[in-house]
């Protein structure tokens, strides 16, 4: 028997325009689905991401591309091309370069003091004879695909994707670091910092881990809300599925597959409500927050 959690609310998705939508998904993220689904041109926008959206992205494009066994180690100048796709660029914007050596000899070195890295810039070290690059998070954080740094992982995306602190690499000296990786533009991300800061944001929308995604389009298709592949990659129709469930809570915004404050809200509400998250309603998702509403989905 269906419950109130499965009565849809009656309205219909609302258009977007590009450059809103592109506003929206830099400020809080979406799906990375989402790019490929609108063909958006690949242009990077202004605003910025926070840090743990873009390894999400990046992880997951590399993923979705080279498959479910690949690992980062040993793959980092291949990292800083899908941070630039993360960001909206395409393929045919970026440069690519063999070896994060190469992108260095290509790069203009603005500083050897790693405490000086902004965010989006790229560190670079002497490692082996392709060298190491790292895409800077601020605060001397860094996204990185090294072991080399381990037992100092201060948040593991999976399959090698790391943030850690440019001091703790070991595999080579500090080269400095630079705006731009070659000729490919610094990447749009907040400064991060340990205690899960991501530059003062109010939200953030953090998509969770692909089993996790795909628990929850698993739910959303067996509720009626969703009627796309059940691959553990968020697009539109599966934050769309999402909203439509939230206005069971109290969610009164668009169904338009674009995440925003009052859908990440309503997360944790539903997610508190039916599911197990016992956390703040702050609107900062994170595993906790994405548990409990799969959860709450999958009970009757």
């Amino acid at each position: 028997m269906p419950s109130s959690r499965d009565i849809d609310p009656a309205g219909n998705a609302r258009g977007i325009d590009r450059r809103h939508f592109l506003q929206l998904l830099g400020a809080g993220g979406a799906g990375v689905a989402g790019l490929g689904v609108l063909s958006l041109p690949g242009v990077a926008w202004a605003e910025t991401m926070d840090a743990i959206t873009l390894g999400d992205r990046i992880n997951q494009l590399g993923i979705a591309y080279h498959g479910s066994s690949y690992n980062w180690a040993g793959n980092c100048q291949a990292a800083q091309f899908w941070a630039e796709r993360a960001v909206g660029l395409s393929d045919s914007q970026i440069q690519t370069y063999s070896t994060a050596r190469a992108a260095y000899y290509a790069s203009s070195i603005a500083s050897k003091d790693m405490a000086s890295a902004p965010a989006g810039s790229f560190s670079y070290y002497d490692a082996s004879s392709a060298g190491h690059v790292v895409t800077n998070i601020g605060n001397g954080y860094c996204i990185n695909t090294s072991s080399l740094a381990d037992g100092t992982h201060y948040y593991e995306f999976g399959h090698g994707l790391y943030i850690s602190r440019l001091a703790d690499y070991k595999g080579g000296p500090y080269l400095g670091w630079s705006y731009k990786n070659g000729s490919n533009p610094r990447i749009p991300v907040q400064a991060w910092t340990p205690n899960g800061s991501g530059g003062g944001t109010t939200w953030a929308w953090n998509a969770p881990d692909s089993y996790t995604q795909a628990r929850i389009q698993k739910a959303l298709a067996a509720r009626g809300r969703y009627s796309g592949p059940i691959d553990g990659v968020w697009g539109v129709n599966s934050i769309k599925g999402i909203q439509i469930t939230c206005a069971n809570v109290g969610y009164t915004g668009p169904i338009d597959g674009v995440p925003g404050p009052n859908t990440c809200h309503y997360v944790q509400v539903y997610a508190q409500r039916f599911g197990s998250y016992t956390g703040p309603i702050d609107s900062i998702l994170g595993p906790n927050s994405w548990n409990g509403f799969a959860l709450g989905l999958e009970r009757p």
